[in-house]
């Protein structure tokens, strides 16, 4: 078997490897000598991903939080290492979660965009969006970006961004989705 270096980034940037180095980026710098490594072990009867040789990881290696936990939402659906709204969340007042939000009533939530699919609109060739977002519990849900809402916040409807929205829960054909009116960009480090 001959190891890649996609399977083993994914690997590590999802945490699979957390209990042997606990820095993502560190061993994402020496993931070539890891694979390297590999490589050779596996052909031998003595298998070890990381060989006979130490590798010594640095562990002052400066790791992003923010992307952390995106590459995690990412690879995984959920964040299992850090939620920064729960974090952020305590800066702001009043904000609701997914699944405590009443239908047809406007409620504010903090949530993470994760997807975002921009479309024209038929009727009147205007942009609009319809995104996926995750809130402090990782309940996931859709939400719609109408044209008059879109021209006003194109800017926020990024994926990976986290947001304040302001909507209202539709249930149709027993989906349920946000009709977002407002948004309000969350500054975090």
């Amino acid at each position: 078997y001959k190891f890649q270096e996609k399977q083993l980034e994914k690997l590590i940037k999802s945490g699979c490897f957390d209990s042997f180095v606990d820095n993502r980026q560190a061993m994402l710098d020496k993931l070539i000598t890891v694979i390297k490594n590999a490589n050779i072990i596996a052909k031998s009867t003595n298998f070890s991903i990381f060989g006979d040789e130490q590798i010594s990881f640095d562990l002052n290696t400066p790791e992003d939080k923010i992307t952390k936990i995106f590459d995690e939402l990412e690879l995984l659906g959920t964040m299992i290492s850090y939620n920064p709204i729960a974090y952020l969340k305590e800066k702001y007042g009043g904000l609701s979660t997914i699944k405590n939000i009443s239908k047809n009533e406007p409620s504010k939530l903090m949530v993470i965009i994760s997807t975002v699919k921009k479309i024209t609109t038929k009727k009147n060739n205007k942009p609009m969006a319809f995104i996926t977002v995750n809130d402090e519990n990782s309940e996931s849900i859709e939400g719609i970006i109408f044209p008059d809402t879109y021209e006003k916040y194109h800017e926020l409807i990024e994926k990976n961004k986290i947001v304040i929205v302001t909507a209202q829960l539709e249930t149709r054909n027993d989906k349920s989705s946000l009709i977002i009116t407002e948004m309000e960009e969350v500054k975090y480090e």
